[in-house]
């Protein structure tokens, strides 16, 4: 919840380690369980992470800050960066939507057992 007031470049790059974090995880539940992860755990639903950020933004992270800023008026600056991320990530979903990608091609793209492997 706090990765999210923080500049873009330093946002983006956290959401996007956390974000193999849980495909690793959704890929150890395929792999060991026999199970479907649920969707912010599916690597193969990498590219609806934009879309995902949005919700978790608006659902969580914008309300929360919300409330904070107008009981302490300080944290009025957290609540403004999570506003212009929400935007970027808008934008990103709204590119996924027309055909574009918005993933870097790192490790992000490997499920773990490609990993191992190496």
């Amino acid at each position: 919840v706090s990765a999210i007031a923080k500049p873009w470049e330093v946002q983006h790059k956290i959401a996007k380690l956390v974000a193999d974090e849980f495909f690793d995880q959704g890929d150890l539940e395929k792999l060991q369980l026999n199970t479907q992860p649920i969707a912010m755990m599916d690597r193969e639903r990498k590219d609806e992470l934009p879309k995902m950020q949005v919700g978790f933004i608006d659902v969580i992270c914008l309300p929360l800050y919300k409330v904070l800023s107008e009981t302490f008026p300080w944290i009025s600056p957290l609540y403004e960066e999570t506003v212009e991320n929400r935007k970027n990530w808008q934008d990103l979903a709204e590119k996924v939507e027309m055909g574009l990608t918005w993933i870097d091609h790192d490790t992000i793209d490997q499920p773990i057992e490609e990993l191992a492997g190496e």
